[in-house]
């Protein structure tokens, strides 16, 4: 907040903007790799839309962080973008909501630059959790990366 009366602007606002699409991205790849009518592929279709809008909550602690890479691809992706967002000064002049329409709240003149950052980092998300998925050589993520060890939320998902 300071940053933005001192300053003229704000980094962390794009930086979370970028995060929340790539957490978006990577449950979009997990609802395209998980079995037809699974509840997995439901629940991630469903957390990866509002990711979209700014509210990634659901897309990190149900179904990302419970299979792991996915989380790991969106921290991955995020960096990426944090870099690129850096590199072209692009910061915020409002607050408001960390996605897809948060551009409105970014300096005029660099809203094109954020769109491609903040989807960037969801395609490169995406990507990553798509390539995990066929170097593991399999077509499902229904399973759990250690079967002998479920997840913390594994049972959440359930019935």
């Amino acid at each position: 907040m300071v940053g933005l009366i001192g300053g003229g602007g704000s980094f962390i606002f794009p930086v979370a903007g970028a995060s929340n699409l790539a957490q978006a991205g990577a449950c979009f790849a997990v609802a395209l790799l998980a079995r037809r009518r699974s509840r997995l592929r439901a629940v991630a279709a469903g957390a990866g839309v509002p990711a979209s809008f700014g509210i990634a909550e659901p897309a990190i602690f149900g179904v990302n962080l419970r299979l792991q890479f996915p989380f790991v691809a969106a921290v991955v992706a995020s960096a990426a973008a944090g870099a690129l967002l850096s590199v072209w000064d692009v910061e915020a002049v409002t607050l408001g909501t960390a996605g897809v329409i948060g551009v409105a709240s970014i300096t005029p003149g660099y809203g094109v630059r954020y769109l491609v950052c903040i989807l960037s980092s969801g395609v490169l998300a995406f990507a990553l959790t798509c390539v995990w998925a066929v170097m593991r050589r399999r077509g499902t993520l229904d399973d759990p990366v250690d079967p002998g060890v479920p997840p913390a939320a594994a049972g959440t998902l359930d019935g």
